[in-house]
This record gives C-alpha cells, structure tokens and sequence, in this order.
C-alpha cells in the first residue's frame, strides 16, 4: 500500500467519524432516541476514532520510513560551478598521478572538454623525477597557502 492510499483511506474515516459524530450529537438532542441506540453510536464512533488513530499512525510511520531512507542516502552537497571546476581539476591531477588514464579523461569529460593535460609526468628525460609537475592549465589556479589578517597585520605593523 502506498501513501496516497493509506492518506485517502485515513480521509475517508475522519468523513465517516464527522458524520457519525454529528447523528450521535443528534441522538443526544433527540428525546425519543433510546439508550440502547445512543450506545451503539457511541461504540461505531469509539471504533471509527480507533481506526483514525491506526491509520493515523501507519501514515506517520511510513513517512519516518521515508524520511530515514532520505538521510542514509548521501547526495553530494550543493557546489557552486567554481568549486566544481576545482575538484574536476583536482580528480584529473589525481587521476593522471595515479596512471588512471579513464578517470582522468571521465573527468576532464565533466569539465566540457575545456582542460588539457600538459605536463604531469614525473618521468623525466633529465633524469631527476619530478619534471614538469604542474600543468600550464592550472598556472592560474595555483594553490598558496592563505594568508590571514592578522598575520598582514603584524608585518604592516613591524614595517
């Protein structure tokens, strides 16, 4: 069973209990109904209310259900195109470090084609390892270690 069929099945008894609690309401108005049937409204109400707490509660179980299911998935955080382009560029580095030649081109793929491999061999013809390690690509993009406001602060200050 499904949510919409439990939800519509939950609405149909809340109707059935409104209108049986409105006859057991008239009942009560009517001084000609009996004891005996006074009490069988109040059992059919007491069972519909039974039935809306049960439904009830199976609605809410399954979305608990759902809503663990939504957590134990991991879905890759929103990033922006900028931080996107940065780890594509960093799975190509890792990739042709590690002589994984499809997952570089798989994501140099997902970069639109835009990024080249120029250089990242650490075979060298000179003989010393290491060569050209970085590609002419990402000369723009090179890593520094980020210099914090205080520390520009103190050396302004020592001038």
């Amino acid at each position: 069973m499904n949510r919409f069929q439990i939800q519509q099945m939950l609405d149909g008894v809340r109707a059935t209990l409104k209108s049986e609690n409105e006859k057991l309401n008239a009942m009560y108005m009517d001084s000609k109904s009996t004891v005996e049937a006074r009490n069988n409204q109040v059992a059919v109400v007491k069972d519909l209310e039974e039935r809306e707490k049960g439904i009830a509660a199976q609605l809410k179980k399954f979305d608990d259900d759902a809503a663990a299911k939504l957590q134990t998935q991991k879905y890759p955080k929103a990033m922006s195109e900028r931080d996107k382009a940065i780890e594509n560029k960093a799975e190509v580095i890792r990739n042709v470090m590690n002589g994984n030649k499809d997952g570089a081109s798989n994501a140099i793929k997902s970069l639109g084609g835009r990024y080249t491999v120029n250089a990242l061999s650490t075979n060298s013809s000179t003989g010393n390892g290491g060569g050209s390690f970085i590609p002419k690509t990402t000369s723009a993009d090179i890593i520094t270690e980020p210099c914090q406001k205080e520390i520009k602060q103190l050396k302004i200050k020592q001038k």
